[in-house]
């Protein structure tokens, strides 16, 4: 199973995940966790497709492991934290508030033994912050972190602009 991936320029990445960022960055509670969600149920649904790639692709693991961590990493970690208040005063006390801000870009490395799973709940955590993500593969796990890319981009473009949808 041979598939033409294209590494992204690190400049156009860090400039499409800023873009993506700064996307985020007026987004209320109510639409940052209706994208998370759609992140945690899409990655759900194609845990069983990523899964066999990863293992295919790095040799690493057994298909049927990996599925259940997919599915952990996202609907597991999107019930877990999609209580949590991630927009504006998140907390407020007499003398202390506290107020969450995106920072942007996070930057995420991908061991090949986790090429899918890292990148859903990295992608995952990063959201609900209104945070874009740059994942970093090991080279023996493009194709599985790759394919993880929301359809429609190029590979130039990355996995920053999920963020912006």
């Amino acid at each position: 199973m041979a598939a033409e991936v294209a590494i992204a320029d690190p400049a156009v990445a860090a400039a499409t995940a800023k873009a993506a960022a700064d996307g985020m960055r007026g987004l209320s509670q109510e639409q940052t966790d209706r994208i998370c969600e759609s992140m945690a149920a899409a990655a759900w649904e194609a845990a069983p497709r990523f899964a066999r790639l990863a293992v295919e692709e790095s040799g690493y693991g057994r298909v049927e492991d990996k599925v259940l961590k997919d599915r952990y990493c996202s609907w597991g970690v999107w019930r877990r934290i999609r209580e949590e208040p991630s927009v504006g005063i998140i907390r407020r006390e007499p003398n202390d508030w506290e107020y969450a801000d995106p920072v942007g870009v996070v930057m995420a490395i991908c061991p090949v033994t986790n090429p899918t799973s890292t990148p859903i709940f990295k992608g995952l955590s990063a959201a609900k912050g209104r945070n874009a993500t740059i994942i970093a593969h090991h080279p023996r796990a493009e194709r599985a972190v790759v394919a993880q890319r929301p359809r429609g981009l190029s590979g130039r473009q990355g996995h920053a602009v999920a963020a912006r949808r």
